[in-house]
């Protein structure tokens, strides 16, 4: 979490968290690990305490990505509201270039939209929670809401990511998947789907829905995500034939590339989750080109090494097209180093 420092390095993103608590109470959220939910958002620093923070970060450039509520879902109750009104206005009038990000599996209303039409639109990317779950699982999802959000959102003009997870067998029927995909190929602008990820209190959590995770011994610390058998196969080769046109991923470092036009930040080019994805001809050229000119600097590798006091042993692999580190490294420092 990022409770204390209200800032943390995600895969793809800095998570920005200033407000903690969500009332949505998901069986699957991180945040039953924390107690932090079902609980109002609780604000924790205001918006121009998380500004002066932000920059004051060394490692922040314009290119890097912000998430604003992985800990909270801004759009649940009228006081998260209040306070992403405030952090965008904020936000804006301080000059800030990095694009942000909001994610949500509540109803945002065209009033909303109309308040922040003055913020550039190439600079906040809105994610839309849409699984198809029941409300045993995502007990205050209304699916009513989540698709007006989608037609909001693009009659807005902003652009719209369908977060498309987690899978159990209740969302991975043929006809469920076809369902959630022809309503939002209609709105979005792409889908990223993932699995579910487990803990143990998530894995306790979900267990009365799908029973035969039981029956595994899970190494939680290796552990990306798990699928019923078959479901990610399905979705990507359905997408391919039924939406030639809708790109879906299976990396969210792969969605902001391509909505941003360059190259996927994060070295995952021609891995197992990049191919399986359905990616434009023209993305997948843009990310080819750069692999292709890319030139490794080791100096830079040494010299940011050396500033986490790390050992700076490193060199290029050119079997692997990787560079090798001999140095304990955070999830942080490798993120940033990819």
């Amino acid at each position: 979490m990022s409770i204390e420092g209200f800032i943390r390095q995600d895969e793809s993103w800095l998570a920005v968290d200033p407000v903690v608590g969500c009332l949505n109470n998901c069986a699957y959220c991180f945040l039953q690990s924390y107690n932090q939910t079902p609980k109002r958002g609780e604000v924790l620093a205001e918006p121009e305490e998380i500004l002066e923070i932000l920059q004051s970060l060394d490692h922040l450039d314009d290119q890097n990505f912000l998430m604003l509520g992985s800990e909270t879902d801004y759009f649940m109750d009228d006081n998260n509201i209040s306070y992403l009104k405030k952090f965008l206005t904020a936000y804006y009038q301080a000059g800030f270039k990095n694009t942000l990000t909001l994610s949500t599996k509540c109803l945002v209303s065209t009033e909303f939209l109309n308040e922040i039409a003055y913020f550039p639109h190439d600079q906040l990317i809105f994610y839309i929670s849409y699984s198809g779950l029941g409300r045993k699982i995502e007990p205050r999802t209304r699916v009513r809401d989540l698709q007006k959000s989608f037609i909001n959102i693009k009659e807005a003009g902003f652009p719209l990511v369908h977060y498309w997870r987690p899978f159990i067998p209740e969302n991975s029927s043929v006809a469920a998947i076809n369902d959630i995909l022809d309503f939002v190929s209609q709105y979005a602008d792409c889908s990223v789907c993932s699995g579910l990820k487990l803990n143990e209190g998530i894995l306790e959590k979900m267990a009365p829905f799908w029973p035969q995770l039981l029956e595994h011994d899970f190494d939680f610390a290796r552990l990306s995500s798990v699928w019923p058998k078959g479901t990610r196969e399905y979705i990507f080769t359905t997408a391919k034939e039924k939406y030639p046109n809708y790109p879906v991923f299976a990396l969210n470092s792969c969605v902001l590339a391509y909505l941003k036009n360059k190259p996927e930040q994060l070295g995952m080019q021609n891995n197992d989750k990049c191919l399986i994805s359905h990616c434009p001809v023209e993305q997948r050229k843009v990310c080819a080109d750069f692999l292709l000119n890319r030139k490794v600097d080791l100096t830079s590798i040494r010299q940011l090494l050396k500033s986490w006091n790390l050992s700076e042993q490193c060199s290029v692999v050119k079997e692997d097209n990787a560079v090798a580190i001999e140095s304990d490294l955070t999830h942080a420092q490798m993120v940033e180093l990819r």
